[in-house]
């Protein structure tokens, strides 16, 4: 009776849990490869970021002493001035290389 009830088991497990097992570790296999491109991208997608915002407070802060300086001068130093419009120029290409990148979708 005890090997009757064994082989029913073992039949029951072989034809019934065992592909359930199987498919279910196949998916986790499946998602777990996506999830590690999924973080893959956001890794990039932080790393790109961190670049953009390194270089948006760059750009702030010359354009802070910039803007000191032609106060402290009192005068409309035509070179200043121009480099002040460009820091603008690129401050602004900044911020729109970085929108872009924050709605970047993930993949």
């Amino acid at each position: 009776m005890e090997q009757v009830l064994a082989d029913a088991f073992l039949n029951f497990y072989q034809k019934v849990l065992k592909p359930e097992f199987d498919a279910l570790k196949g998916n986790q296999a499946v998602h777990d490869e996506r999830l590690a491109e999924v973080v893959g991208h956001l890794d990039s997608i932080y790393k790109r970021l961190g670049i953009l915002e390194d270089g948006y407070a760059e750009i702030g802060d010359r354009l802070k002493l910039i803007e000191d300086a032609l106060e402290a001068e009192g005068s409309e130093n035509a070179g200043l001035e121009q480099q002040v419009k460009d820091l603008k120029k690129q401050l602004k290409s900044f911020q729109d290389r970085l929108n872009v990148v924050e709605r970047q979708p993930l993949g």
